[in-house]
């Protein structure tokens, strides 16, 4: 129950700010794209050999609040990373007509079945 309260706290809290012009653009561009970097944030193989092998070596010698910068640092270029590569996907889907594609291929099927 405090979840939901927190959740509905925030959607209140966010839905009275006030915007500049700029800013919902941005998130209509990022928002879809941001789900590629939380599938690539969210899978085992890149935390465990990405993030283990950060600090392997040298690094061991950081401070706390470097650890915690390199972190945060590593996960922003992660994060940028995959939205630029989903970005790029898009783009070419959108050149070689995938969806099209995809909407032919699903009629011809139907049509088959039915």
């Amino acid at each position: 129950m405090i979840k939901f309260s927190q959740a509905i706290s925030l959607a209140l809290f966010l839905l009275q700010l006030k915007y500049n012009k700029y800013l919902p653009k941005l998130i209509t561009f990022v928002g879809p794209l941001a789900f590629e970097g939380y599938l690539i944030h969210a899978n085992p193989n890149i935390r465990i050999n990405y993030f283990h092998k950060l600090f392997e070596g040298e690094p061991q010698n950081l401070t706390f609040n470097e650890v915690i910068q390199v972190l945060i640092l590593t996960s922003i270029k992660i994060f940028l990373g995959c939205i630029i590569i989903d970005y790029l996907r898009h783009l070419l889907f959108t050149i070689l007509r995938i969806r099209k594609i995809c909407i032919f291929i699903e009629r011809i099927f139907f049509k088959i079945i039915s």
